[in-house]
């Protein structure tokens, strides 16, 4: 992400069509992939509500286990 806002910051300063572009292009790139994710998340979210629970019924038995 760093790496990414150098890009836009250089490329503003330096006045360069090219790190513009591929900031821009990364840009929505990212953004891309924060839908894609959503989207994924929407469609499983009884599988991930149902692993999350698990996950915490379990670490909650560990940690009732370890103060014994």
């Amino acid at each position: 992400m760093m790496f990414v806002g150098f890009l836009g910051c250089y490329g503003a300063i330096q006045e360069s069509q090219c790190l513009l572009g591929t900031f821009f292009t990364c840009l929505v790139i990212l953004f891309a992939c924060e839908v894609a994710a959503g989207i994924w998340g929407f469609v499983n979210k009884d599988q991930i509500a149902k692993d999350v629970k698990q996950f915490y019924d379990q670490a909650l038995q560990q940690a009732v286990m370890d103060d014994d």
